[in-house]
């Protein structure tokens, strides 16, 4: 089955410049402090945090996305979540608030978290960090839902 596997890991260079952008923005925090002493501080915090989240970024294995048969599993700083094929009724990019992203669909038959769902039809997003562009991730992941997609026909016996 490791054939049929495909994995996405985040662009090293988008997050290195994340983290370079960090760096500096908490070098102009800390200088901030003394003469805004609010601002400052709330920069040091705010960008130190993002600096440590890029940093985990760059760790083997703390972020990915992997394709095979059962499901799309997203793995985001050791936090794993697996969608299975038959839940998914299509993959789509939108743009909300000027940023694209890819948007998850659910199939109505998708029972899991009925509360949010009378909300949003698309509950989860897939981000962009990784290296490919959103339309080949976006087509890719609707091919593999094509494939493996199929929702068995229930019988009753």
């Amino acid at each position: 089955m490791k054939n049929q596997e495909l994995i996405y890991y985040p662009s090293r260079t988008k997050t290195l410049l994340l983290l370079i952008g960090s760096i500096a923005f908490v070098a102009i925090g800390w200088r901030m402090k003394e003469e805004e002493p609010l601002s400052g501080w709330l920069g040091v915090v705010f960008f130190g945090f993002c600096m440590l989240v890029m940093l985990i970024m760059l760790l083997p294995g703390a972020m990915y996305l992997r394709l095979d048969p059962d499901g799309i599993e997203m793995c985001s700083i050791g936090r794993k979540n697996k969608i299975r094929w038959q839940d998914v009724e299509s993959f789509k990019i939108v743009s909300t608030r000027g940023a694209k992203i890819i948007i998850i669909k659910y199939r109505a038959s998708f029972t899991e978290q009925k509360v949010a769902r009378a909300v949003a039809n698309a509950l989860f997003f897939v981000p962009n960090t990784y290296n490919v562009s959103r339309a080949e991730l976006e087509r890719v992941l609707n091919q593999w839902l094509e494939r493996f997609g199929q929702v068995e026909a229930q019988t009753d016996v």
